[in-house]
Order: C-alpha cells, then structure tokens, then sequence
C-alpha cells in the first residue's frame, strides 16, 4: 500500500515537469495513453479531459473522449462515463471509435439499472452502423436490457433481427437460446422447441449447446416427460459437467427426484451441483434444496444443518428457512432448538403466508407449546395483529389463563364477525366463564352459541358444559330453604313419611350435595319401608349424577356406574314401593346396556318388555329412540329401526329430538328408498333451520341433487349453505364440490373467485412447506381452477394449471382429463407435437380418454399429412366397440386413400360397406377423395368421374359442394376458365349454407384479378372475407385483396385491411412486406411523418434484404413532404450503410438524392449523385444510362 503511495505522488511530482517539458499534442496524447495503460485511471481521465479541450482541432479528439470515457468506466463512475462516450458518437458520428462509444453508453447505462436507455443505446449501434463487428452483439445485449425492463415484445423482434441480419455471426446461437426460453416462459413450447432442435443441430461444443439440452428438458417437464427430462438432465451433466447448466441441469434433475421420492437420486445430482457451482445464489437454491430432500428422507438434523448453511437470504427466504429449521429440531423432538428458532422467527414472523403462518401455529397448539406460540404472535408493542387474535385465543385457553382469554374476548369488537371461527369463540367465552366460575355468564353464552350456530363444531361440548353448570355448579338455595321450611312443618305437624324422600331431593336437586343426598336416601331405605323402592331409584340416580363429575377419573366413574347399576337393580326388586316402575325399569335396563357388551336379540327383548309392561310410559319415547338409533347400525335389525323411527315421527312431532328422528330415519332408507329420504331432508331443512340437524340435512338435499345433474339447484343450495353455516367443518369440502359444479356448469369466474385465493402456488411446489400448509388437502382444486381458467378463455393461466397439478398428482384421480384438456389447448395454439406427446401420456387404462386421445393424435397426424401414421392410429380404433368406431373407421379409408394406398383402401371400403351399409355421407367423402387423389395424380378424365358421381349419387350430402369445386379446380388447371367460372358463379346460389364459399370467391376474385377485372376482384375477395376459413385460405384472400387495392389506388382501404393482418397473423412470413405497406399507404396519403415514423420503427426487425427498401421509404416521404436535406440525408445511409440486396436499392436512392438536391439548387451536388450511380460498380446499365440522361438534362437546362 505504502510503495502505491508513494508511486502516486512521484507522479503527481512528475506531471507538472513533464507537462512542462512536453508541449506537444502528440506527447500529451501518449502520456494520457501510458497513464491509463499503467491503471491509473482518474490521472488519465484528467489528462484525456485536458488534452481534447487544449487541441480540439486534434485528429486524436475522438480517441482521447474513448479513453476518457474508458477510464471513468474502469472507475465506475458511469454517469461520467456515459456523458464522455455519447459526446464522442453525436459529436464524431464518422469516427472508428463511433460505434463502440454508443456500445459503450449502453454499458453505463446498464450499470446504472438504466435498462430502457441502455437498449436504446445498442439499438442505435445496429441502426447507424449494422455492418459493424459490435452490431449482432448490440442488438443481444438490447434485447437483454429490453426483457429487464419489461418489453418482452421488442425482447423479441431484437433477437429475431440477429437471426435474420446477422445469421452467420456468433451471437446467433446464444439469440436463438434466448428466444427458445421466451417461448418457453410463455407456454409457447412448440416454438421454443423449433428454436431448440435448430440449436441442437449445431455442433454439440458451442457453448449453447448444453443450454438448448436445459430448455429442451424443462420443455418436457412442462408436459410431464419427466423421464425424457431426465435424459436430458444426464446427458448435460455427462458430456458438459463443468459448464453453468450442468448446476441447472443436476438442480433441476434433483427437484424432480424429490418430487417422485427417489431422495438418494436427489442427493446425488446435488453432489455433481455443489462440485461445479460457483454462483452464491445457486449455492443458496443448492443448500435449501438439499435440506428439503434430507427432510423428505426425515434425516432432520442433515437438513437443519443443510437450510443453516444459506448466510444470505431475503427477509421471506430468512423466514422460510428459519421455520424449515425449526419443524426439523421438532421432529427430532429436540425442543429446545425448536424454541430458539421461533425466537429467530419472531422479527420475521409476518413474511410467512397465511396457510403455513397458521399451520405452524396450529403444530404449537398439538405440541402443546402455548408459551412459544404467544411469543411468536405478540408484538414488541404487546399488541397481537387482528387476524392472530383467534390464534390468541386458543394459546391462552391451552394455558389455562382464563381471566386473560375474557379480556380478550370481550375486547374482541363482535365476535360474531369472526367468519368460519364464530363458533369456536362461542364456545371458548362460554368456557372461559365457566371456569371462572360465572356460571350464568357462561349459560348465556352457551344459549347463544347453540341458537345461532346450532350446527357448530362445538354444540356437544357446549351442552355438556351446560349439563356440568345444572348438574353440579348453579345452586337453587331459595327453593332448597323453601323446601326445608315446608319439610320443618311437617315434622311439627307429625306428617313425616315421605320426609327423608324429599330431603335427599332438596340435596340431589337444589343443592347439588350428592354426597348428603346418598346419605339421605341410603336412610330412607331404612327407615322408610314403604317408599324402599323409590329410595333405591333416587340412591341410583345419585350414583349416575356422580359418575358424569367432569373432574372424574375412568375408574371412579366405573365405581360410580357400578353402584347406580346395583342400586337400580334393588328399585326394581322393591318395585311394589317405587312409585315410578317404568323409570326404575328404564335406568337399571339402560345402565346395563351402558355397562356390558350386549346383543342386538337381548336389547330387542328388553325394549319390547318395557313396551309390554309400561306402554303409556312417558319413557315411551326414549325407549324407541334407543332402540332405533342402536339398531340403524345392525342391517338384521334395520326393519325394527325403521319401524321405530317411523312411530316416533308419526306420534312425537312436537318433540326436541323430532328433526333428529326425522335425520337418522332419512338415513337409514336413503340407499333404498332416495325419493322419500330426500323429502325428509328437505323437511328438516326448511321446517327445523335452527336444528344440530338442519346443515346436515341441507347438504345432502344439495348432494342428492348434484347426483341427479340438477347442478343450478345443488349449486344453489351449497350457497345457502356456505352463507348459513360457513363455521362448520363441511364448509371446506362444500367449497370444493361447489368449485366442481361451477366449472360444469360455466359459471367460471365464481369459481376462479372461489379457488384462487386459497392456492398458493410457491407453497405447492415446495415439498416440506406444502405438506405443513395443505397436509392431505385435495389437490383436485388445481384441476378445477385450470379447468375455469381454460372456460374462461385465459388460455396462459389454464396451461400452467394443468401442468402443475400433473406435476403435483401425476396419479391424481383428474390426471386423464387434465392431460387430455392441457393437450387441447396446445392443439389449439397450434402446438401439435406438444399436444402429441401429451395425448400419448394417456394410459390405456383411463378410458374414455385414452380412446378420445388416440383419436386426437390420429387427427393431428392427418392434419400434419402423415396418413400413414394416421391411418395406423385410426385403424387401432375400428375394431373397438365405442363411439368413435365409425368415424375412425372412415378417417381410416380417407387417410389410405390420401397416401396412395388405394388398393388398401378399397379393401377398408368393403368391410365398411358391410358393417355402415346406410351411412351415405362417408360413401360421398371416398368418392370425393379418389378424385382428388387423381386430381393430383393429373389423371383430369378420372378424377371428374369421381367428383360427377358425388354430384350425381350423393347431391344431398355435405361433400356435393367439395365435389363441385373440385371440378371448377380441375377446369382452371386446363385452361378451361369460361367453363370454371361458370361453376364458380353458380355456386353461391346453389349450396349456400357451403363451408366452401370462401374458397370459391378467392378462386373467383383470382380469376377476375387475372382477367384485369379489378373491380368484380375487389368484391370477389371482400364477399370471401365475409365467409369462416382457415388461416392460410384467409391470409391468401387477404393479401390478394391489399394487392388489388394498392394496385387501384384505394390506400385507405389497403392500409386498414393491412393492419387487420399483422394483428391477426403477428408471425406470417410476410408480415415486413405488409408493415412496408402501410408506410407506402402513409406516403400515398400525404402522411409523410407518420410514414417515417411507421418505417424506423420497423426497421429494427427487418432483415438485410428488406433494410434497404424501409430506408428508400424514409427518403422518399421526405422527399415528398419537400423536406431535402433530411431526404437526403437517409438516402445516402442505403449505399453507405446497407447490404447490396437483389433489388437496386442504392441506385434509387442516389438518383433521388440527385433529385433532391435539385430541389435545393445545389445542382452540382445533383450531378455528383447522377456521376454515382454512372461510377458505381453493380448498378444496371439501364439505371446507369438514366443518370447520363438526367445530366445531360440538366446541363442543357444550364
């Protein structure tokens, strides 16, 4: 550092000696040059600085603002920078150094995350200088600061100008992978796969080569060729193990080895990763994936080892990684770990996604971790966010702090807001003053939350609390006194034989002492002879009071069921002096039942004894509800339970239980008799809305329905639901059948609204976080979502759906439909061979769509014109006995016939005759198809025999209007135009409903066009327009009829039919020559600056051919708006700056130059253009004797 030092300030000594000494520009340019050579770069950009502002007049101007601009550059300085090199281009636009200053602006830019200027800047590289070496790269690197910024449109157009401009330069591979991504990212795999297999044609050691094997795989994962993926993946990793997609490659490889659970593979792609990798980021993916795999493998401690090497990470990546440590310390059970995790957590806590956010929490609930959970929860500020509040909650009741859970509660503005929760907070306020012993408080909130959510999750514990609060806690001491009072009376009075009877009840009922109360009655039975039996009945009931104490343990609640039983027993023994038999029946039969494994046969019998004995019994009641609910679950016993049910809803309609009679009896004759249980659902639905039963009842009304495909009533009533009962837990499942049937029925954006929302896709693909987010959940709900999106036109969205659901459940239950939907939209957009090797994924076993599949790819074979393949696939299909047999049967014989296959054909033909003798329309379509088979063959004679059988036999049939036109084909091909046109006329009248008609007026218009008949051309064309044709019959009309109206002079129309096709066909390959018409239509117009303006922005994506003529164009709507100087000044940049085409483009433009310096009155200028053209090596000798002539004009003139 010391001898740097001192170096500097020898220098610093040294410069103003020398600078002295040599005075001379050339010295000063050499010294600035040494200095900057030597590195020390802020003395040369000084120096440089210095030099070009002391000799402007200097010939190394130029070089000095270069190296300049170089050396605050090396500085990184590149505001400085960029200022030095754009002085050198604007100002020196000749210089040598010219296009690399610009290059070099684009630079600064970019360091600086300019990404919009930066483009501009390599853009103007190609622009002004295309033949320069930096030109290809310029428009590589602006087409990489375009994709930063956003455009990935112009992203486009720029590395599509490097393969059309500069096709044999470096740069075009490294384009073409670049390009091959883009589509890949846009789902446009059949393009992306274009650009890759050019790749992979090139020699195998270019350095894209292996990134064309990377893409190629990812494009196979994209549709699910995981093992072709894979193929790829090795072959990378084996002939290219060193290179950066041998990292991607292994990375890659890994991801999809954890996903099929193969953990050992995953690893060992990792080990090639780790070796090779030198890039930080990847080190980071590297090490958490390998942690995520290790955890798949429940190596917890590799993984937590694995996720703690990533140092640097974004606050989210933090979160992510800390929780994944954290479930990796609690599954080794190693809590003290997992605690100090969740302290590191809690700073980061609010960067977790709802779904794990609420996992993690419930995992503390299970773990019964309140303490850790509250602190993770719990702001510095002690305030606990809106939505952790449930969280709160339920922390605080596992911890027992009940006075801290009431605060809470009623703090909580209206807990009846709390969406799916209301319930659970119900019941946790009703809780919570129970335990703090305010009973009455907690029956209120009891009655609330069993009036308002009578389907709630927490209704049973609810009502046991309730029964714990009447049967133990809420004392009547006004009636226990009054009643003692009035017990004092009698013994005054004498009257005391029923006293210790009513005693014991004082206790039992009033005062909840079951302690005294058996003491009580254990004396009655005693003392009171007369009423022994109903002593034993009261000591029984005590015993059962005892043994439902919520604070009982398991065998104290035998003891107490034991000595009920007993008691019970002897009630019914002194049943003589029990003035309540049938309960004393009851409770010794129902102890029993409770107590002992007991036989259907034996409660039958014990039930019908009671019936026998006591049949107007107010226990009646129970008795059948016993016995019925019991036997619903024994199918020997089922009549008897329906028999039961059946009396119970005919004789106790104004019963509490009633709806539940209703319920169970629906279910128990569901499968049997569906009609009547649907009306008994139906029944507790609209009658007993406010019953346990009424959302239960409600969904299977709602279920039976979707069975019956009444989907608008199901999907009604699952709206009901989810709006009266969104608290429960079937909500989720409702949800979810709900999403089904929105998507049956079209109504997409519902259940887009519905799905959305509660999917996180970054969750999904990621293995440990999904599982903690969405457990066992369903992954049907992807399927759904891609299936609304496909529906719903949002083509993008539906494709990245399918594919991550395939990805996900490759197995799923929706696997077949998917593939077969994901291959269709591929189809669709054009990607055949994309939607061949999904269609082929369906397996044999997944009918009707492996059948509806190979019809598919056969179509797609026929429409690709390999009959022979289609014809192999279809001929699979004829002997099967399915729907498509038929159809297959015929494209069979069509697709023979159309590879020349004839005599096999004919063959097909019979078998086909035999086994669909009526079906007349395909007899029509073979007749049609030999003759178009000897139309192209050019046996004329044979082939209108065939099409005269159509019209003649089969003149009803959709192929007479084929047959027709054919034939007008077949005049035209012999000359025979009068006898075409005539069919041609007549055709519109005589099959008007024809899906023909667009071909005949493009047939027709041709003619006309020929004939010099513009204007029945011009209708012609525009009457087919009107017509539904394919792609290439429409572009072809469309091009005649812009040909016809330029050539007419209707611009108007020209230009405005013009832009309607590079809208429709963005990618034709004469899109240039249509976007050069629309300019032309600007100049014809008078529109000259928008014509300017149309023509440099098109420039950019032109190629060498089309360059020059854009150019000309710029001149001449200058030239024509009277605007010389700058017509000649893009004249002159054809022959300075462009490639010599076929077309003479340079002679042109020097000619008009010549033409617009006349304008200017600088005729000898003029003359110097005309003497170019006559001079210049290349140029026609027509072109060259025209500027002879012109001169010679010109000086006669002088």
């Amino acid at each position: 550092m010391k001898i740097a030092y001192r170096m500097t300030a020898l220098f610093l000594l040294w410069i103003p000696l020398f600078t002295t000494a040599q005075s001379n520009s050339g010295n000063d340019f050499s010294y600035a040059l040494k200095l900057y050579e030597q590195k020390f770069y802020d003395l040369a950009a000084q120096q440089f600085i210095r030099y070009y502002n002391t000799y402007p007049g200097s010939n190394n101007v130029d070089e000095a603002k270069f190296y300049a601009g170089m050396s605050l550059y090396n500085l990184k300085d590149y505001t400085k920078a960029r200022v030095e090199f754009q002085s050198l281009a604007l100002e020196y636009p000749k210089s040598p150094r010219a296009a690399e200053a610009w290059f070099k602006v684009g630079d600064c830019y970019q360091a600086l995350q300019k990404h919009a200027e930066a483009a501009k800047a390599f853009e103007t590289v190609k622009t002004l200088y295309p033949t320069h070496a930096l030109a290809p790269q310029s428009l590589l690197r602006a087409s990489r600061e375009r994709r930063l910024s956003g455009d990935v449109k112009s992203t486009i157009v720029l590395l599509q100008a490097v393969l059309d401009r500069y096709p044999d330069s470096k740069e075009r591979p490294a384009a073409m992978l670049r390009l091959a991504e883009i589509y890949l990212e846009r789902n446009d795999l059949a393009s992306a796969e274009r650009m890759i297999d050019a790749l992979l044609l090139e020699d195998s050691s270019s350095g894209e080569y292996a990134g064309a094997l990377l893409l190629k795989g990812r494009a196979d994962l994209l549709k699910g060729l995981d093992q072709k993926a894979l193929e790829n993946f090795d072959r990378i990793l084996r002939d290219f193990g060193q290179s950066p997609e041998a990292v991607k490659a292994a990375m890659l490889g890994a991801r999809l080895a954890l996903g099929q659970g193969d953990q050992k593979a995953g690893l060992k792609y990792l080990s090639s990763a780790e070796r090779v990798n030198t890039d930080k980021t990847l080190a980071a993916e590297i090490a958490v994936l390998k942690g995520d795999l290790y955890f798949a493998d429940k190596k917890y401690a590799l993984a937590e080892e694995s996720y703690a090497a990533v140092q640097q990470a974004s606050d989210s990546l933090q979160a992510y990684l800390i929780l994944k440590r954290f479930l990796a310390f609690h599954y080794q059970q190693n809590q003290t770990q997992a605690l100090k995790m969740l302290d590191e957590l809690h700073p980061l806590f609010s960067f977790l996604a709802g779904g794990v956010r609420n996992r993690l929490l419930e995992l503390l609930l299970d773990s019964r971790q309140a303490g850790a959970g509250l602190r993770l929860i719990v702001s510095d500020s002690r305030d606990v966010p809106r939505e952790l509040s449930y969280w709160q909650a339920r922390f605080l009741r596992q911890e027992g702090r009940w006075q801290q859970l009431l605060n809470l509660l009623e703090d909580m503005q209206n807990l009846s807001r709390a969406g799916d929760k209301v319930d659970e907070l119900y019941f946790y306020l009703a809780e919570t003053h129970y335990q703090l012993k305010n009973y009455n408080d907690a029956l209120k909130a009891i009655n609330k939350l069993i009036t308002r959510y009578p389907a709630g999750r927490y209704v049973e514990k609810a009502l046991e609390i309730k029964q714990n609060i009447e049967n133990f806690d809420l004392l009547n001491e006004t009636k226990a006194i009054r009643g003692l009072a009035r017990l004092n009376l009698q013994a005054l009075m004498g009257e005391q034989q029923s006293g210790f009877i009513s005693l014991g009840r004082i206790y039992f009922e009033d005062l909840k002492d079951y302690d005294t109360a058996a003491r009580v009655f254990e004396i009655a039975t005693q003392k009171t002879p007369a009423q022994k039996g109903l002593a034993y009945l009261w000591l029984g009931r005590v015993y059962d009071r005892l043994s439902e104490a919520p604070a009982l343990g398991e065998s104290e609640k035998r003891a107490y069921r034991g000595r009920a039983m007993e008691n019970f027993r002897k009630a019914v023994e002194n049943i003589e002096t029990c003035d309540q038999p049938d309960v004393a029946s009851w409770m010794m039969v129902k102890t029993r039942l409770e107590s002992d494994t007991v036989s259907s046969a034996k409660i039958k019998s014990y039930i019908a004894g009671l019936l026998a004995k006591y049949p107007e019994s107010p226990l009646k009641e129970e008795w059948l509800a016993y016995e019925a609910y019991t036997f619903s679950f024994d199918s020997a016993y089922g009549q008897v339970a329906g028999d039961d049910y059946r009396r119970l809803i005919q004789n106790y309609k104004k019963s509490g239980q009633y709806p539940s009679y209703l319920f169970n009896y629906a279910r128990l004759i569901e499968e049997a008799s569906p009609a009547e249980a649907l009306e008994l659902y139906k029944e507790i639905a609209l009658e007993y809305p406010n019953s346990f039963w009424a959302d239960k009842a409600l969904l299977a009304v709602a279920r039976s329905f979707a069975r019956q495909a009444d989907y608008t009533a199901a999907i009604s009533l699952y709206e009901k639901y989810l709006d009266q009962y969104a608290y429960t837990d079937a909500a989720a499942e409702v949800e979810e059948e709900m999403a089904r049937l929105y998507v049956l029925t079209g109504q997409n954006e519902k259940a887009i609204r519905l799905l959305a929302t509660r999917l996180n896709i970054n969750l999904l693909e990621d293995p440990v976080l999904a599982a903690l987010a969405y457990g066992g959940a369903s992954l049907e709900k992807l399927a759904y979502l891609a299936q609304a999106y496909d529906q719903n036109g949002q083509t993008r969205k539906a494709i990245s759906f399918y594919g991550l659901y395939l990805r996900l459940a490759p197995a799923g239950g929706l696997a077949a439909q998917s593939s077969f939907a994901l291959a269709g939209l591929y189809r669709k957009s054009g990607q055949e061979n994309v939607a061949l090797d999904l269609y082929a994924r369906i397996r044999k076993d997944q009918e009707p769509y492996y059948t509806k599949a190979q019809m598919q790819r056969a179509d797609i074979y026929f429409e690709q014109m390999n009959y022979s393949k289609a014809a192999e696939l279809y001929g699979s299909l004829t002997g099967k006995e399915n729907n498509e047999a038929q159809k297959a049967h015929a494209h069979l014989i069509v697709s023979l016939i159309k590879a020349g296959k004839t005599g096999e054909a004919e063959k097909q033909l019979k078998q086909f005759k035999n086994r669909y003798a009526g079906d007349k329309q395909n007899f029509a379509r073979f007749t049609l198809e030999f003759g178009e088979y000897y139309r192209k063959k050019k046996n004329f004679t044979k082939a209108l025999k065939y099409f005269k059988n159509v019209s003649s036999k089969y003149g009803d049939t959709p192929w007479a209007d084929n047959a027709a036109y054919s034939s007008a084909l077949v005049k035209i091909t012999l000359n025979k135009h009068e006898e075409a046109l005539s069919i041609l006329s007549a055709f519109p009248q005589k099959f008007p409903d024809s899906d023909m008609l667009s071909s005949v007026y493009n047939s027709l218009g041709t003619i006309y066009f020929r004939g010099e008949a513009y204007d029945k051309a011009i209708s012609a064309f525009k009457k087919d327009l009107e017509y539904p044709a394919g792609k290439i019959v429409k572009q072809k009309t469309m091009s005649n009829l812009i040909k016809t109206y330029s050539m007419t002079g209707f611009w108007d129309a020209a230009q405005s039919l013009a832009r309607s096709y590079v809208q429709q066909f963005p990618r034709a390959e004469d899109r240039i020559d249509k976007d050069i018409l629309i300019a032309q239509a600007f100049i014809n117009l008078n529109q000259y600056q928008n014509a300017v303006d149309y023509l440099k922005r098109i420039k950019i994506s032109a190629d060498s051919e089309k360059e020059p003529e854009i150019q000309y164009y710029i001149g001449e709507a200058l030239l024509k708006a009277g605007r010389y100087e700058e017509a000649i000044a893009e004249f002159v940049k054809i022959p300075l700056l462009s490639k010599k085409t076929k077309l003479q483009w340079e002679a042109s433009a020097l000619y008009y130059s010549g033409q617009a310096y006349e304008k200017l009155g600088r005729i000898d200028d003029a003359i110097r253009m005309y003497r170019e053209i006559i001079n210049r090596p290349g140029i026609d000798l027509i072109l060259k004797r025209e500027a002879e002539k012109r001169i010679g004009q010109i000086k006669g003139k002088g």
